[in-house]
């Protein structure tokens, strides 16, 4: 089984106060939403996919957690967070 990350992430270059190239996330061009994901979970079906992983793939250092279908709370119980009903809403209309 694999349980991946679902989200749209919009990274933009910067340069910090020492002259250095970071990358700073987008909030407002970063939200995977249910539209997007139901479009998502179609594409996989027709392709006839069993496992998918959508997310794009970068090793740079960056303040974005890097789960982002749970949260551990500081008392260590598990929450779904939004993304994780949307993936789990797209998959349910699919079926």
């Amino acid at each position: 089984m694999y349980v991946g990350e679902w989200n749209e992430v919009s990274r933009e270059e910067k340069i910090n106060e020492n002259g250095n190239l970071m990358f700073h996330i987008d909030p407002t061009k970063s939200n995977l939403n249910q539209l997007k994901a139901d479009k998502l979970v179609k594409e996989f079906e027709k392709l006839d996919v069993w496992g998918t992983a959508f997310w794009n793939w970068n090793y740079v250092s960056h303040l974005a957690p890097n789960f982002n279908i749970i949260k551990v709370t500081d008392a260590g119980h598990i929450q779904p967070t939004k993304y994780f009903r949307i993936v789990e809403k797209a998959i349910s209309i699919s079926n």
